[in-house]
Parts: C-alpha cells; sequence; structure tokens
C-alpha cells in the first residue's frame, strides 16, 4: 500500500473488487464479520475508488440470521440498533463504505438451500442478478455465479449489443468463481 499511486486525471476509473464477505451469526444475537475482512474499510478509504465490486458469498449461509444480518448491514439504512455488537460493525464497516458506489453478484453460499434472499435483493436492486452498467469508460458486466451456458449466452447478446453502440469501449466481466485455479472446478456447464 505505501508505493500506491494515485492520479488527478479525470479518465480514470478505480475500483476495489472485494468477495465472499459471509456476513453471519454465530448465534440467535451475534452477528459477524469474517477477521480476514475488517481491513477491508481501511483499504477502501486509502484508495477511494469511484465504485466497490462485491463478486459473491455476502452471507455465509443465504438464510436465516445470516440473510438477516446482510439486510440489517447492507440493504438498510443503518440507524442506531440496540445490540452493541451490530451497532460496532454498523460503525465500523458499513457507516464508512456507504459513500462509495456498490454493485453486488452472487455467490453460491447467497443461494444455498434455494434461498432466495439475496438474489431477490439484487434483482430488485438492478434489474436482474445479471445485469450491465457503465461507470467511467468502462462496460461493467455480471453474469450472474459464474459462466455457465445461460450466462454465457447473456455475455454473447449484450457484448454483441454494447460493440454496436460503442465498439471499442473496455468491458469488465465480474462474477463469483475463478475461471482457472483454485476453486474454478466447482460449476460445468451441464
Amino acid at each position: 500500500m505505501e508505493n500506491l499511486q494515485t492520479s488527478q486525471n479525470t479518465d480514470i476509473f478505480t475500483f476495489i473488487i472485494v468477495s465472499d464477505l459471509h456476513f453471519k451469526k454465530r448465534d440467535s444475537d451475534k452477528p459477524i464479520i469474517h477477521p480476514k475482512n475488517k481491513n477491508i474499510v481501511k483499504i477502501v478509504e486509502k484508495i477511494s475508488p469511484d465504485a466497490i465490486l462485491i463478486c459473491g458469498d455476502l452471507t455465509d449461509h443465504g438464510y436465516g440470521g445470516s440473510t438477516s444480518c446482510f439486510k440489517r448491514l447492507i440493504c438498510c439504512k443503518c440507524g442506531s440498533s440496540s445490540n452493541n455488537e451490530l451497532q460496532s460493525l454498523i460503525n465500523d464497516f458499513v457507516v464508512p463504505l456507504q459513500k462509495f458506489r456498490m454493485y453486488l453478484c452472487l455467490g453460491n453460499h447467497d443461494v444455498l438451500l434455494d434461498s432466495k434472499v439475496i438474489k431477490k435483493y439484487i434483482e430488485e436492486k438492478y434489474g436482474s442478478f445479471r445485469y450491465c452498467f457503465i461507470r467511467g469508460q468502462i462496460y461493467f458486466m455480471c453474469p450472474g455465479i459464474y459462466p455457465d451456458e445461460d450466462a454465457v449466452k447473456w455475455l454473447k447478446k449484450n457484448l454483441e449489443r454494447m460493440s454496436e453502440n460503442t465498439p471499442n469501449q473496455p468491458v469488465f466481466i465480474f462474477f463469483h468463481y475463478n475461471i482457472e485455479g483454485k476453486y474454478s472446478n466447482w460449476w460445468s456447464y451441464n
């Protein structure tokens, strides 16, 4: 982080990619965030990006206490809470990040046991769990959790439409799973 260079050039668009936040509740009243994610706020504030892409696994289980914790931390305007641990998470994690534009995609943990809570939230926020947007000079595409056959068809259709309207525009595709390497074999085209 010491060698981080920033630019005043307005053509520069910066974004940070994070994944696997795994908001959850250990028990009925203790929401937690994974300890490895506690430095996200410091990094984001230092870089001060134009946007944050959160690439899935917003919750640990996609249902129950996990989604209620997600809703209270991310989906809602955060007011005061009588729960000190929740208020601490809100103050330390959510409030500092609310000033940044965030884009979410589904992860496998968000849809465990056919849970629809996170998927429904993303669909309401962006019109679909597969969506596109333009920020800066970049065309962003979120095809869902992984590039299965339906996602690839969706990508082709939207890339064709985009290239007709704005040829040579940079494209950034983001989703939850890796294409290659560790965990990339968890999904298939079948």
